[in-house]
């Protein structure tokens, strides 16, 4: 370090703590809701080790009035580790952040010029929970405005480079059709990019640095499902200061997604690899969902901090009365926001007393003589109506007796109880517990004494302690369901099997 590098240090030092002395917290100007407005951030140029100081602004945010601002979508990390910025261009004021932030933010700053964002962090004041519910309801408006989304993924690894490198691969051999889920290939030469023949255009390794790009914290955040989803055209993923515009990264998702069965690797990066796709492939669907259970259901792996936001993060994206509508109130507890979420979701389903005097739900449409069966491969179980046609489908339901499997297998080992649990490996899957025994397993204990059908056994691999695997030594079949619930191994057994017609 020569002198003036040294001297340089000394005065950013000197700086830093004179900006220090006698700095206040920063007080939030209120805002008017009838005005319709937001706060914007002013981040102030810098060099990369100067503090970080911004501005606060407020302005009316309506249709008439759509300021320029980029977004920033974030990992907000952990609570408590805090860190300050200066408010003003005094800097007599502070705000605390998240350490994720305070990373980020230096390398948002730009060194010549000022460059206004929002972040909900510092442009809500979080501490005011009406304001909070009320700003909290406009992300989704906010996403959609917003020049563009830049989405901070974390600092670079040595793998970013690469990673991003097989992205543009991709990107110049194929286009995507998102309304008709259809890859398009960029020229004649590039048909196999596109067809169903296996293909291998990276090694191992690649595909290692592109697990790794996409298995960045920021990808499993609930609340990027609209910040991203409803972004602009022009928004950016931001790895370190390595950026990928979202359209491509989109193209290269899907195709990802589309063509990973054909890709020559190992079962466990397999795995891995389609775990993270299965999360990351609806966000490349623009639009709104017309269903929040479909919803919760593509995002119940993603996280979030506060348990209202399973509810509040996504009621934006709705198109039915529900989006437009619900009141998101922070000072709710979350069994009250489940319980009217609850409410609005099954006002066609009643609770109804089964023969044999089971309890369970059931659609209102649902009347005496209808059936409820347990149909192989369904996750629920699920009402019919005979007709002279065959049976229909009333919809699906609930009983309390046939949720784990008990019209095929009985009911469980006293002690035993069925949960769901989650691995990056295998996603959601089934774990037998017993709390008293201290058992927990992937295997069912009602299964333990039923020997294999001829040939099938179970086979060793490296995530076997969340899934099952299985292998016929006759056939070399591999199969990731049980052959002892095969329809012939159940009809073996004395289970009944009865086959339906739907229509």
């Amino acid at each position: 370090m020569d002198a003036r590098q040294f001297a340089r240090k000394i005065v950013q030092k000197v700086r830093t703590l004179s900006a220090h002395v006698g700095a206040t917290p920063y007080s939030y100007a209120s805002l008017d809701e009838a005005a319709r407005e937001i706060r914007l951030m002013e981040l102030h140029p810098g060099s990369p080790k100067d503090p970080i100081r911004v501005s606060l602004s407020i302005t009316p945010f309506t249709s008439d009035h759509v300021p320029m601002f980029e977004a920033l979508s974030y990992t907000w990390g952990s609570p408590k580790k805090q860190s300050t910025i200066f408010v003003g261009k005094s800097g007599c004021e502070t705000l605390s952040i998240t350490q994720n932030l305070a990373e980020a933010l230096p390398y948002l700053r730009y060194e010549d010029k000022p460059r206004v964002l929002w972040i909900d962090a510092i442009c809500v004041n979080q501490q005011d929970l009406k304001e909070r519910g009320q700003q909290v309801k406009r992300i989704a408006e906010i996403s959609t405005k917003a020049t563009r989304v830049v989405a901070r993924l974390g600092p670079e690894s040595k793998t970013t480079a690469r990673a991003i490198e097989c992205f543009n691969d991709i990107a110049s051999h194929i286009d995507v059709n998102l309304s008709t889920q259809c890859l398009i290939p960029l020229s004649d030469c590039d048909a196999p990019w596109t067809d169903l023949a296996p293909q291998q255009p990276f090694d191992e390794a690649s595909y290692s640095a592109i697990l790794d790009f996409i298995s960045s914290e920021w990808f499993q955040r609930l609340w990027i499902v609209q910040e991203i989803r409803l972004s602009s055209q022009e928004s950016v993923l931001l790895r370190g200061r390595q950026l990928v515009k979202w359209t491509l990264f989109r193209k290269v998702s899907f195709f990802l997604h589309r063509k990973l069965s054909l890709l020559n690797i190992s079962f466990d990066l397999y795995s891995l690899l389609n775990a993270r796709l299965m999360e990351i492939y609806p966000l490349g669907i623009r639009g709104a969902y017309p269903d929040l259970r479909y919803l919760m259901q593509a995002t119940k792996t993603c996280k979030c901090s506060d348990p209202r936001d399973r509810v509040f993060a996504l009621i934006s994206l709705l198109d039915s009365p529900l989006g437009y509508g619900f009141e998101l109130d922070y000072n709710k507890h979350f069994l009250d926001v489940y319980r009217d979420v609850h409410q609005e979701l099954t006002p066609s389903h009643n609770f109804r007393m089964y023969a044999k005097g089971y309890r369970g739900l059931a659609p209102e449409v649902a009347r005496s003589g209808d059936i409820i069966t347990v149909l192989l491969g369904c996750p629920n179980p699920m009402i019919l109506r005979a007709t002279t046609e065959g049976f229909k489908v009333v919809g699906e339901a609930y009983c309390d007796v046939l949720m784990s499997g008990e019209a095929l297998l009985g009911s469980l080992p006293p002690g035993f109880e069925l949960i769901l649990t989650f691995a990056e490996s295998a996603g959601y899957y089934r774990r037998f517990v017993n709390s008293k025994a201290s058992i927990s397993q992937v295997p069912d204990p009602r299964l333990s004494q039923i020997p294999f059908p001829p040939g099938w056994r179970v086979q060793s691999h490296d995530s076997e302690e969340d899934f099952a695997k299985y292998v016929n030594d006759i056939t070399g079949e591999n199969s990731l369901y049980d052959p002892r619930l095969a329809p012939d191994a159940l009809r073996q057994r004395g289970v009944e099997i009865q086959t339906f017609d739907l229509i």
